[in-house]
């Protein structure tokens, strides 16, 4: 496994505890989405689960511009950033548009799990968390935040190629400010919870953290004690405002608690780089082979999970005819829903994902650059 210096730390070129990450926030988006199987009465419990997304972007925005900066100076730029992109993103959200779209419609015209065909464009082209006057297809919710990605990397890539560290970090920074302020801007002035929570625009914060933590990572002002040091502040300081957001403005407290989540998330990454696997807590915790796992396997998990939920939820009512169960049988519901998505995103991953991803070594820079299994 070769091995690079970045400010001064040693890091590994495939970062397992990155993967721990993403099985965590896979697990919590899963069990905030319980609610999609209309029958387990305390899903509201794990509402805040939702935050796993926020976790998502900040490693997006994390390894997506380290890459970036990685090889903005090497030919084939844009070339191998938007093909390895395409081919770890497309195969699988293309093929699961072409279920819902095409296949189901044809086969099981009056099912729950068929979609308005006349939708199709905004998800085919990655815009269907910019317009809000058609009714989204409630299986296909999940793909806003790969819609917020693709938007933005389509338009990172040519600002990290022209612009220097100072100019990057003024316009991280700026995004931060802008997308709050556009978001509680937007929210006072009456904007559907819908755009105010997936409009990209108002959700740039946690992919613009994450940016800032690459580059800072790769200044020469960097040592392993200010990462850390770093890392604990940015936990302690986004820890804080979200707590200070949850008791001022209770249930709007989203609207102003995304750039501490952003900061805590932040913090979080870079703490799980410096926990070396080997020899403390929290790098052994977060390379346990089940939760890299979960996180290898994590695109396919968030795609799949809301369609067989709610196909779970039918067979439950089919079997048993009423919407309300006792408590063994919601946890039999939990355990069939979630078992059905791991063993759907485990056939993806092996079959279908993995394959294709080994096209990837066509388009490679020649340099080497921070990846995970799990980047989307």
């Amino acid at each position: 496994m070769s091995e690079q210096m970045r400010g001064g730390i040693q890091i590994p070129k495939y970062i397992p505890q990155f993967d721990g990450l993403r099985g965590i926030a896979i697990l919590a988006v899963l069990f905030a989405h319980l609610t999609y199987l209309n029958s387990i009465r305390f899903a509201n419990i794990f509402q805040y689960g939702r935050t796993g997304v926020d976790l998502f972007f900040v490693l997006s925005g994390f390894l997506i511009t380290g890459i970036l900066l990685d090889t903005k100076a090497l030919p084939g730029y844009f070339k191998n950033f938007y093909a390895r992109r395409a081919l770890r993103i497309w195969p699988l959200y293309y093929g699961i548009l072409f279920l819902f779209f095409v296949f189901f419609p044809l086969i099981f015209p009056e099912h729950t799990l068929s979609t308005d065909r006349h939708t199709w464009p905004y998800y085919v082209s990655y815009t269907q968390n910019l317009f809000y006057h058609f009714n989204p297809s409630v299986p296909l919710t999940p793909t806003w935040s790969l819609a917020v990605e693709e938007q933005y990397y389509m338009l990172w890539a040519p600002v990290v190629f022209l612009c220097g560290r100072k100019s990057l970090r003024n316009i991280l920074l700026g995004m931060i400010v802008f997308s709050f302020c556009f978001r509680v801007v937007s929210s006072y002035r009456g904007a559907p919870l819908d755009f105010v929570h997936n409009f990209t625009l108002c959700r740039l914060e946690p992919l613009a953290a994450g940016g800032l933590a690459a580059l800072w990572l790769r200044s020469d002002k960097c040592t392993p004690a200010k990462w850390a040091r770093g890392g604990m502040m940015a936990v302690t300081i986004g820890l804080a405002g979200v707590a200070i957001a949850l008791v001022d403005w209770g249930s709007e407290s989203t609207i102003y608690s995304y750039p501490f989540l952003a900061a805590a998330f932040a913090g979080v990454l870079a703490l799980s780089l410096m926990a070396n696997p080997a020899n403390t807590f929290v790098g052994r915790a977060l390379t346990q082979g089940w939760l890299v796992y979960i996180g290898r396997i994590s695109y396919g998990v968030y795609l799949i999970h809301v369609p067989i939920f709610m196909g779970v939820g039918v067979a439950a009512r089919r079997i048993w005819g009423k919407p309300y169960y006792s408590g063994p049988r919601q946890l039999l519901i939990i355990f069939a829903a979630f078992a059905g998505v791991f063993l759907f995103a485990s056939i993806s991953w092996f079959c279908f994902e993995r394959p294709i991803l080994r096209l990837k070594e066509y388009f490679r820079s020649g340099k080497p650059t921070l990846e995970s299994a799990g980047v989307k």
